[in-house]
């Protein structure tokens, strides 16, 4: 996203003008790319195994490992004697992978939601290794990792299976994400609430909820208040 040097962002009106697109814009894109950052020899581990992974799967007919819970785990130890061949410590190395990438600022950046939410398809990237997002999410269970409940909430609104069967099908209403992704962080406290706009099933469309940067903080505060209760 590029809106630091294609938005004027002294021009508050641009700015919320824009932040109102943004939905638009990654709903009609063919597929959305996650950069995760750099790679380290345990992210490296974790990313070929969910790539060996998704080959398994489309081998068996399961595009997005959409099988029951009994054929995913089969299919993710098919993939282990192949990969162990090269690293004796692949469990070690798995699992210090997830942990290492669900640790990584993006995860609490709360404008990623905005792109999370509306990609009809994702890639997750990580130097030079990327896997589709519909089999990234599923990476904790893999490997058992627990994630913080703000991760989490993350990987269940990524595009595939985990979305269709996530809180995220059932209740997306604007209180329930500040409660889901009261971890993120933004360098401008309004958009703590301008984010989620977008991507809320009752305020989206809200006149006094629309990004306004003219407004201050605590205006903005007393608005959202105001609308949930």
């Amino acid at each position: 996203w590029v809106d630091v040097r294609c938005i004027n962002q002294d021009n508050e009106k641009e700015r919320g003008h824009q932040v109102q697109q943004m939905g638009n814009i990654y709903s009609q894109a063919d597929q959305v790319i996650f950069w995760l950052g750099l790679e380290t020899l345990a992210t490296e581990v974790l990313m070929d195994s969910l790539k060996q992974l998704q080959e398994e799967c489309i081998r068996h007919a399961y595009k997005d490992c959409s099988g029951s819970l009994a054929m995913r785990q089969y299919l993710w130890l098919a993939v282990k004697p192949i990969l162990r061949r090269q690293h004796l410590d692949l469990e070690t190395l798995q699992r210090k992978g997830t942990e290492l990438l669900l640790e990584r600022p993006w995860f609490q950046r709360v404008w990623i939601l905005q792109e999370v939410a509306n990609a009809n398809a994702a890639v997750v990237c990580t130097g030079n290794r990327s896997v589709p997002a519909r089999i990234f999410a599923l990476t904790p269970w893999l490997t058992g990792v627990r994630p913080k409940p703000h991760c989490q909430a993350v990987l269940d609104i990524m595009p595939g299976r985990s979305r269709k069967d996530s809180w995220w099908s059932q209740k997306r209403d604007l209180y329930t994400l500040l409660v889901k992704f009261n971890g993120s962080k933004a360098s401008d406290e309004r958009d703590m609430i301008y984010a989620l706009l977008g991507i809320s099933s009752d305020a989206r469309d809200n006149d006094s909820l629309r990004a306004d940067y003219t407004k201050s903080t605590q205006q903005v505060i007393h608005d959202a208040i105001s609308f949930l209760f």
